[in-house]
């Protein structure tokens, strides 16, 4: 033991002189090497985005040159990305920090006019437990990448392959990821697996209204044969629990009534809204509150809401409050909060003589003062312009300096202060100076110039539907009309197809798959002014879609009925059809299955020139007479 403690205080000493000793030398090989430049090599994988979209700083490298000369490449990481106003499109300059070095690229915001993705389902909202799995069937447009999951209680439950079978509630969630034309999308199909037993039967009373006098209030209700049940009340908006006892308070409520299952009857839940009002409830005003949620104020700018009444008429007497909270600091106050930060705020119409009480809850945001924003600019709503015109007028913020230009084909055409002097398509871009108020801030109108037109002519409409899909060689549709919509046949037209992609710019239509601009021209002769029209058209490969299948009628028949559900296909198309049970063939459709019980009725239909062979079919159930 006494070896080991000397040995132990020696090392002791030695780590003691060679630190003492070594001090300096260890003090500069720590100190972070100074940097002389940095320089992104390597953009983003994205540049480019919709108004609202999270910004991925994925796939940008950095370049960093140090004092002595020797460089090294790292990944760009969120926390050296200055703050991004995602919520206007435009151009976006992203500055890049790194030890007190800056660097900077652009990225483009465009507004977001993709639609929703069409999704549809096919199934039954409510299937009779046999063991089976019940598969709902689910259509999205193709080339769409999704996922797709069953869930219970919105918790994840099984994948696609594996259906539920068991008895139960579910829904088949779908999320979509976005494209060049559908915006990310969810949307769910819910419904049951439950027992082949009818429900019990539950009656409530006709009361959906009781006056407030301190006493509990509920609907009664009544249960077919004296099964035993229980009772809850829920919160109408959220659907919460709020007890078992009947409410006093002022307030909506739902009176959830539970039958267990038993011998003869299935578990059920039956629903009942009502409400408790005071006397004079029904005779005052309930005032609707007026707030665009997401404000972006500066520090001491209170959010901006109006307070109207059912015809919309402003609201100036009512009793206010206001509460500001924040779940990040946990700021709870009836004053303005003055650090940055996002912020709930509840606006409350107090309950008086005049007015019933009324809530709304959203948020907004504070601004650092230190933060500068996008100038905004708004242009005259002008684009279709004729030479000799007025040019078009634009706004920028009083006291903020500028420079305007005009653009063709993206190049500088000539300054702003006279209208371009040949026709075509233009572009107007104004270009604001930084002040103490904005950062430079670039916008722009696209705009048609064409030949003044004469009078004694006709000046037509070119009618296109922007976003057509069609095969390849196939031309897009358009019409021409006059001003009374009558379909001219004689102008003189000339098309144009383009592709920023490829490069493409031919007046012979495309043959690659891709997305294409398309202007039309109406060129001008003795009968008609010069006229143009500019969209955009997809040409996909030549697939052939699903025959569209659908049924007509209810699923639910009463044996030895002389009914069945109606098949409707295309005109032309041939078709069989047939009944399954369990799986497997049990008649021709013609006549209905002579036995209860749950069928699939089996549509297939034919190859055509217009449509693939297509398999589709619909649940339905036999009960007995």
């Amino acid at each position: 033991m006494k070896k080991q403690k000397l040995l132990i205080i020696s090392s002791l000493l030695l780590f003691s002189q060679v630190s003492a000793c070594d001090q300096n030398h260890i003090s500069t090989s720590l100190t972070q090497k100074e940097v002389s430049n940095i320089s992104l090599v390597s953009l983003p994988t994205k540049l480019i985005y919709y108004v609202n979209e999270e910004f991925d700083i994925s796939g940008a490298k950095l370049l960093i040159t140090y004092q002595d000369e020797q460089q090294e490449t790292i990944d760009v990481t969120s926390s050296m990305v200055g703050n991004i106003d995602m919520s206007t499109a435009g151009e976006k300059t992203i500055t890049i920090s790194y030890q007190n070095k800056q660097t900077t690229f652009t990225i483009t915001v465009n507004e977001d006019t993709r639609s929703e993705c069409p999704i549809s389902f096919i199934g039954e909202r409510e299937y009779t437990y046999d063991g089976t799995s019940k598969e709902i069937k689910f259509t999205i447009p193709e080339g769409v990448q999704y996922k797709a999951q069953y869930e219970q209680n919105e918790v994840f439950y099984s994948t696609i392959e594996n259906a539920p079978k068991e008895i139960g509630c579910y829904a088949l969630v779908i999320k979509t990821e976005g494209n060049n034309q559908y915006k990310p999308t969810t949307k769910w199909f819910t419904f049951s697996i439950v027992d082949n037993k009818p429900n019990a039967v539950i009656t409530f009373s006709e009361e959906t209204v009781f006056y407030y006098d301190g006493k509990q209030h509920s609907p009664t209700y009544v249960v077919e044969n004296d099964l035993e049940s229980s009772v809850e009340y829920l919160d109408p908006v959220t659907n919460e629990s709020i007890g078992f006892d009947a409410p006093i308070e002022i307030g909506k409520y739902i009176l959830s009534v539970t039958v267990e299952a038993t011998e003869n009857t299935r578990l059920t839940k039956a629903y009942k809204e009502f409400s408790i009002v005071k006397k004079d409830e029904a005779n005052k005003i309930t005032p609707n509150i007026n707030i665009e949620p997401g404000q972006k104020l500066k520090i001491g700018t209170v959010p901006t809401y109006t307070i109207t009444d059912e015809d919309n008429n402003v609201i100036t007497d009512a009793n206010v409050n206001i509460l500001y909270t924040s779940d990040t600091t946990g700021y709870n106050s009836n004053v303005l909060p003055t650090e940055p930060g996002d912020y709930g705020i509840t606006i409350t119409v107090n309950k008086d003589d005049k007015y019933n009480q009324a809530t709304i809850t959203t948020w907004f945001r504070i601004l650092s003062n230190d933060t500068k924003k996008q100038c905004p600019i708004t242009f005259e709503e002008k684009t279709e312009l004729f030479i000799g015109d007025e040019e078009i007028k634009f706004t920028v913020p009083e006291g903020v300096s500028y420079t305007a230009h005009y653009e063709k084909n993206e190049k500088f055409y000539s300054n702003y202060g006279s209208l371009p002097t040949e026709t075509g398509t233009y572009a107007l871009v104004v270009t604001t100076n930084e002040n103490d108020i904005y950062e430079s801030t670039t916008a722009w109108i696209v705009f048609n110039l064409y030949k003044k037109q004469d009078t004694n002519k006709t000046t037509l409409k070119i009618n296109i539907e922007p976003g057509q899909q069609l095969s390849i060689g196939s031309i897009p549709e358009y019409t021409i009309t006059d001003e009374d919509n009558n379909l001219i046949t004689d102008a003189n037209v000339s098309i144009l197809y383009t592709s920023d992609t490829t490069g493409y710019n031919s007046d012979v239509l495309p043959t690659e798959p891709g997305d294409y601009g398309i202007t039309i021209t109406i060129n001008e002769d003795d009968k008609y002014n010069q006229i143009t029209s500019t969209t955009w058209f997809r040409i996909i490969n030549n697939q052939k879609a699903e025959c569209p299948i659908s049924f007509e009628g209810d699923t639910t028949f009463t044996i030895g009925e002389n009914r069945e559900i109606q098949i409707i296909v295309p005109e032309g198309i041939s078709y069989t059809a047939h009944y399954e049970k369990d799986e497997k063939f049990y008649s021709n459709y013609g006549s209905l299955p002579t036995e209860t019980g749950v069928y699939s009725l089996i549509v297939d239909t034919n190859e055509t020139q217009l449509y693939k062979a297509t398999h589709k079919w619909v649940i339905i159930n036999i009960q007995p007479a």
